[in-house]
């Protein structure tokens, strides 16, 4: 992969429409373990996971489509920050923003 190629991941919250969406430059599996170790009352599965050739912009595209779907502000119990990374959305509503801004970054 060059150096601006990743994988947008999406992580789904157990009995809800709350999405985790975000980047990584390893392997989604992995940063994954490290969501859950950092906050493990989200309980999150990894959804789908597409490999992007600009990543940071294709993210960047993404949360800004979504940016209305954000949930209201909330402290995260564990780590007492607000995720930015959080959305109210289906999972296929998800992927395609997904692609479609993958195409346009």
């Amino acid at each position: 992969m060059r150096d601006d190629s990743g994988y947008i991941y999406v992580l789904e919250a157990a009995q809800t429409d709350i999405k985790k969406i975000g980047f990584t430059q390893r392997d989604p599996i992995t940063r994954l373990k490290e969501w859950r170790r950092s906050c493990p009352s989200m309980d999150f599965a990894l959804k789908s996971c597409f490999q992007c050739r600009r990543v940071k912009r294709t993210e960047k595209i993404v949360h800004s489509i979504l940016a209305q779907r954000r949930p209201k502000k909330h402290a995260c119990p564990d780590c007492r920050r607000r995720h930015r990374e959080l959305f109210s959305v289906t999972a296929r509503d998800a992927d395609l923003v997904i692609f479609l801004a993958n195409i346009l970054a």
